[in-house]
């Protein structure tokens, strides 16, 4: 009997008005998704833009309001906070780490050197 009830309960289930609806509403979510995949692609060339129009002054303008917000937010969480932080931001690291091939870990490694490299040339007087 209950597999008698199931079989009922399917065509019910499957009628064409329900099927309809169902689409109806797949085919909203998919246009909602794709209309919010363009405004984040819009914003992201916005955003390209507007950094690619920027002066050097304002760059650094922007750079140093970026480094205020920091410190004001590193003065204001408690050490508690800043340990999770630094333990979220090392786990992440490893994970990002072991997800790279050897090819990857080499150009890393290689522009690491160079970045230091740039740092110690940029801090020894001439």
């Amino acid at each position: 009997m209950s597999s008698t009830l199931s079989t009922v309960n399917q065509e019910i289930a499957t009628t064409p008005r329900i099927k309809r609806r169902l689409q109806v509403t797949e085919n909203y979510t998919n246009v909602e998704n794709t209309n919010m995949d363009r405004r984040r692609q819009k914003a992201r060339e916005s955003m390209a833009a507007k950094r690619a129009e920027a002066t050097p002054e304002e760059a650094e303008r922007q750079r140093a309001l970026a480094r205020e917000r920091s410190a004001t937010r590193r003065a204001t969480i408690t050490p508690e906070q800043a340990e999770r932080e630094r333990t979220l931001v090392r786990e992440r690291s490893a994970a990002r780490r072991a997800a790279l091939t050897p090819e990857q870990t080499e150009r890393e490694r290689s522009l690491d050197r160079q970045r230091k490299a740039a740092r110690r040339a940029a801090i020894t007087p001439e």
